[in-house]
This record gives structure tokens, sequence and C-alpha cells, in this order.
């Protein structure tokens, strides 16, 4: 009884690895401040941490395809610039949104198409599309930053909802968007063809399946959760510039990592990635309760990321030696059976 007990703990354990993480992080920085657990703490870094998970979020997928985009933080930058030129012009809230989320579409089909057609890697096609956006963003805005929202837009980036602090509106977006691509993943068979093109492409194009169609459209989910990271980022801060969000897409790399997303595809769920958000935004928030420096912080992110990569490395061989011993087993029965 006890043995089946720890049996389903360590399962349960290795099953969602990354909130058990989280919890364990949040726990012991909770000894070196008080008030690191306080419901107003727990709440502002959900808030803060909300435009990464949406953005978190296209990448995941993308990573779950077998691919890596490096551009994501660049593109946020340039839809940053775009979108709040359109809000200090005049134009409607809702028109801004669909614009930032029409950009950041245009930007990660572009690369898609780009990868496609030349028939080489998107990694090294994101290369080359992140200094584009990265000219194109301090081209249009001079390097200068822009400011001036109505309240209206700022509420997408710091509003309380219902206004008794439970939650805040960047956080019941991110939610929404979290619900919404959990239903496309695991409920559409457009989901199952996002794993099986991941696991192997080739075998996915035997079967039928389109899989530049399934990239393209990837792509695109990708851009729309750029574009809306972009519009929670700047309405949060207040203001825009060509330099905020460049090192965005390395951190959502970092989470999706350690929420279990293989580099290699195929494989993952999206709740592992939040957990990864949230893992940074923790030792960021207790960071800077210990008064630590930003500069600090860079190198526990590159560490984390090593670590991540590392985890990865461990687990995919650990599958592989489990699928070896299986296929031995399964030839040994078939031979005994001839036999």
């Amino acid at each position: 009884m006890n043995n089946k007990i720890i049996n389903k703990a360590v399962s349960f354990f290795r099953n969602n690895m990354p909130w058990a993480i989280m919890i364990i992080i949040a726990l012991v920085l909770n000894l070196f401040s008080n008030n690191f657990l306080s419901w107003q703490n727990i709440y502002n870094i959900l808030a803060q941490n909300s435009y990464i998970v949406v953005a978190a979020l296209g990448v995941t997928l993308i990573m779950m395809s077998g691919q890596m985009d490096l551009s994501v933080g660049y593109q946020i930058s340039l839809t940053a610039i775009l979108t709040a030129m359109m809000v200090v012009s005049g134009f409607p809230i809702w028109l801004c949104i669909i614009g930032a989320m029409c950009v950041g579409i245009i930007c990660c089909c572009v690369t898609c198409i780009i990868s496609i057609k030349l028939q080489i890697p998107l990694i090294m096609v994101s290369l080359g599309i992140q200094l584009l956006c990265q000219g194109a963003s301090y081209e249009i805005s001079n390097a200068v930053s822009i400011y001036g929202y109505p309240k209206s837009f700022s509420f997408l980036g710091s509003g309380d909802l219902f206004g008794l602090g439970i939650i805040a509106a960047p956080t019941f977006i991110a939610l929404l968007i979290l619900i919404i691509m959990s239903v496309i993943l695991n409920r559409t068979y457009f989901g199952r063809y996002i794993y099986a093109v991941g696991s192997n492409s080739e075998a996915a194009d035997l079967a039928g399946i389109n899989v530049r169609g399934v990239r393209l459209m990837i792509s695109a989910i990708e851009g729309a959760c750029i574009g809306l990271a972009a519009v929670l980022m700047i309405a949060r801060v207040g203001s825009a510039h060509s330099s905020m969000g460049v090192d965005l897409g390395f951190t959502c790399i970092t989470a999706t990592m350690l929420g279990g997303v293989s580099m290699r595809g195929g494989d993952g769920k999206l709740t592992g990635p939040v957990a990864g958000v949230l893992i940074l935004g923790l030792l960021s928030n207790g960071m800077q309760m210990a008064k630590m420096g930003s500069y600090a912080q860079y190198i526990c992110k590159g560490a984390i990321l090593l670590l991540a990569i590392a985890m990865d490395v461990a687990v995919y061989k650990h599958k592989h030696a489990r699928k070896r011993i299986k296929q031995k087993e399964e030839d040994s029965r078939i031979k005994k059976g001839i036999s």
C-alpha cells in the first residue's frame, strides 16, 4: 500500500515537476522575506509576468513543432513601438490591439514563409528577422520613448478587474489565452498535428498532414500572442521605446524549457511554460526584495537556461534508453515466439 502511494507521488511529481519546483522556490524565498507569499505580492507577480506568459504560450507552440524562433523579443519591440504610436494618435483601443496582433502575425508568418521557401531552419531565418525588426524599431521611433496613453489603455496592463484586488486585468487576459490555446491543443485535430509535426515532420507528411500549412498556422498564432504581449507590456509600463522587450525571447525560451517542452519538439503541455514563467518571476521578485541588481538577475537567468538545457538532454536520453530496453524486450519475445 505504501509503495503504491510512493509510486503515485513520484509519478505526480514527474508529471508536474515545474509546478513542484515553483512551490519549493516560493517556500524557500519566503524564508528570507515574510511578505513574499502575501496575497498582494502574489497579485503583483502574476500581473507583472502576464505579458511574458502570453508570449511564452506562442513560443511553446513553435517549440512543440520542433522549431526555434530567436526574434521574439525584437518583434515585440517593433510591435510595441507601432502600437504605442497608434494609441497616442487616438485610434480606438480595440483597433490598436488588432493592429498589434496583425503586426506580430505578419512578422512571424514572413519568418515562416522564408524558412519554408528557402528550406532552411526557422532559427536561422529568425536571426535575420531580429536585426530587421531591431533596425525598423529604432528607425520608426527615432530612438525616442512614446508615452501618454489614455486610462482605458493603461487598464489593460495594470487595472484591477473587479476592483477587489483579486485578479488583475492582464492576469485575466493571460488566463483566458491559456484556456483557449489549451482547448485548441488538446481538443482539436490541429493540436494533434502540432505534436505529430514536432515528433517527425516527414512521417506527418507521409500521413497526409499539410506540414507547411500547420507550421504557418503555428507562426500566425505565435504572432498573435506576440502582438497581445506587446500591448500588455506597454500598457503596464506606460511607455514604449526601441530597446524594451528585446531580451524577452530568451526569457520565453528559458521558461518554456523549464516547463518541460523539449527543444526537439513533439512533447510538452501549455501549463508547464506558465510554471516556468512564474519560476523566473518569483526569482526576479525575490532577488529584488533582497536588493540584488539586474546584472545578478541576468546571471541567474543564464544559469537557469543552462540548467533547463541540461534537464532536456537528460530527459531525452532517459526516454530513449527506455525505448531501447522496450525494443530489446519486444525483439526477445518475437524470437522466443518464432523458436
